[in-house]
This record gives structure tokens, sequence and C-alpha cells, in this order.
């Protein structure tokens, strides 16, 4: 499955599960290929720490799922809301790039969250 076929997915996903962030990024011209590609290439691993990246990794594959990194980066996003909502226009893809899991608990929060998605 492609890329943009994950993307168009996770289009979908957002506009379902965050229609309010989803008509904001609509409306300012930010597609997910803008922010979410290095999520998505490389499974989280452009902005997360070792330690944490393998913890991740390994609730990935336990969760068996190939599709699940498009739910915890709705997950991530909807765990950290001003991102999107107090982000100029021009600025949104960057913001939204920057976004990372930083701690454990953190990454446990995500997770949950996207596993209620």
């Amino acid at each position: 499955v492609g890329l943009q076929s994950f993307f168009h997915q996770f289009s979908y996903l957002l506009m379902y599960h965050a229609p309010a962030s989803a008509q904001r990024l609509e409306t300012s011209d930010v597609p997910p290929d803008l922010y979410a590609t290095p999520w998505f290439l490389t499974l989280f691993a452009s902005k997360t720490e070792l330690e944490l990246l393998l913890t991740f990794w390994d609730l990935y594959i336990a969760e068996g799922d190939p599709f699940f990194f498009a739910y915890f980066g709705l997950a991530l996003m909807q765990t950290q809301p001003d991102a999107v909502r107090r982000s100029e226009r021009h600025s949104l893809p960057e913001a939204l790039s920057k976004l990372a899991i930083e701690t454990t608990d953190q990454l446990i929060a995500v997770w949950r969250q996207a596993l209620v998605i």
C-alpha cells in the first residue's frame, strides 16, 4: 500500500474523529503529506528518542495492525490540540511535524487514545 493511500486514510480518520482540526487544515491548504510524511515513513523514529521509539515499536508489533500508526498519528494530534488551534496558517505544517513523544507516560497516553479511536 502506497504512502498516498495512508495519507488518504489519515485524512478520513481526521475528518471523522477530529472534524474541527480537519476543517482548519483543509481551509489552510495543509494536507497530511505536509506534516505526516516523517511519521509514516519512519514510524515516528524521526522525532522520538531511541528508548521510547523501541517501546513504541514493541507495542506496534504486538498490536498486529499494520495501519495502527495512522491512528497513533491522529491520537498524537488529539493529545496536543494547540498545534492545530493556535498555529498560524503558514506555520501549521512545521508545528504538526514537530509533534513528538517525549516521555513514556505520554507514549502510553497517546497509545491509549489511539486504541479508543
